[in-house]
């Protein structure tokens, strides 16, 4: 289901969350949702209601609330979202892997493992390399001697 959301309507995330569950006609305070990262095959926790600082007050300064277009969430056009409905979902409420998912970080796993291989590998071939070194070649170094224009001035 492709939706459109405006964000005039709100930016922060219990505003996009209230949004989508009006949307599905589900009840206002029973959606999880997250986004879909497509490079590492994670989902990042859209938090649904705003953030409990467990009754002590604190100064909040203008511009710290939580965005869904800045981090950590950068919700952007074309994005995929998973949404939960925490009444009929029994199990893990913050788990959004698929299977292509658990599919898709077994392959990121894999080649990292091959890339440390390659670097191990290289590591080794560097001293063991059957290829000739330049011969080194001594740097000389001229110092001019002072001390006789010193004596000259003094003089």
């Amino acid at each position: 289901m492709e939706v459109v959301y405006d964000t005039i309507n709100g930016t922060e995330p219990h505003e996009f969350c209230g949004f989508v569950a009006r949307l599905l006609e589900l009840p206002g305070g029973g959606v999880s949702m997250a986004k879909h990262k497509y490079e590492t095959f994670e989902w990042i926790k859209i938090a649904g209601q705003p953030q409990d600082d467990g009754g002590r007050r604190r100064k909040v300064r203008s511009g710290s609330k939580v965005n869904i277009k800045n981090a950590p969430i950068f919700l952007r056009d074309g994005d995929t979202v998973g949404i939960k409905d925490l009444a009929s979902e029994c199990g893990d409420q913050d788990d959004f892997s698929t299977p292509s998912d658990d599919r898709g970080r077994a392959i990121l796993v894999a080649m990292q493992e091959e890339k440390k291989k390659k670097r191990r590998n290289k590591g080794a071939d560097i001293f063991c390399s059957s290829v000739p070194r330049r011969p080194e070649i001594g740097i000389k170094i001229f110092v001019p001697d002072y001390t006789s224009l010193r004596q000259t001035r003094q003089s």
